[in-house]
């Protein structure tokens, strides 16, 4: 779906994801404890007498694997994809987090469908924001910058638990954002070199439980 959303830079979206990764401590190369997460948000929407979480089945969701209420803001994961949530599977966790980024981000903001045709810039395109989101939570985005060249690609998406091909479109994004330099050589899941050459792009009631500030 295209939809178009306020305008987020990289770097506004980093400084929310910083915050969730500071509110659980998370360590140096460490994995994001996804799981906790739910654990603590699930249990302060109940002591607020609200919900966060629900779990939908293919015959109502299709082949959406999660969707967020734009003006509740709670979270429904399909039930696969639950069950893979619980498990600190690859699928579930990034399901998950891209899902709260939505929730985080879109929650009662204005959003509009634009025709599939029209090509959106990552700064305002509400699907790619909830991606940054997504990797800027899931990866510890400082270790990558110094070690982008030392260790291959698919081996830190395994380590910090998303598929490869996200965490490359994320590593083109940081290249044109200037966090990791231009033309650097990256070892790619499939075993072949490839180099940047990149044009920069042109010109919710949870919050407090976490401690975030709006972005």
């Amino acid at each position: 779906m295209n939809v178009l959303a306020p305008k987020r830079t990289l770097g506004n979206i980093r400084q929310l994801a910083k915050q969730i990764r500071e509110s659980v401590d998370v360590q140096e190369y460490e994995r994001f404890p996804v799981c906790k997460v739910v654990d603590v948000l699930e249990k302060a929407a109940i002591k607020e007498g609200n919900t966060f979480l629900e779990v939908g089945f293919e015959d109502e969701m299709g082949s959406a694997a999660g969707q967020t209420d734009q003006i509740t803001g709670v979270i429904t994961l399909r039930n696969d994809i639950y069950i893979n949530l619980t498990d600190d599977g690859e699928e579930g966790r990034v399901t998950f987090v891209h899902e709260l980024g939505h929730q985080l981000l879109h929650t009662g903001a204005p959003l509009y469908r634009v025709a599939p045709h029209i090509n959106l810039a990552d700064i305002e395109c509400a699907e790619a924001q909830a991606d940054i989101f997504a990797c800027e939570v899931l990866i510890d985005v400082e270790w990558l910058k110094k070690n982008i060249a030392k260790v291959r690609v698919s081996d830190i998406a395994k380590h910090f638990g998303l598929p490869a091909y996200l965490l490359e479109e994320h590593i083109e994004r940081l290249v044109i954002n200037g966090d990791i330099a231009e033309g650097i050589q990256l070892e790619l899941c499939f075993e072949e070199q490839f180099q940047f050459s990149l044009i920069p792009l042109q010109g919710n009631p949870l919050q407090e439980s976490l401690a975030l500030e709006s972005v």
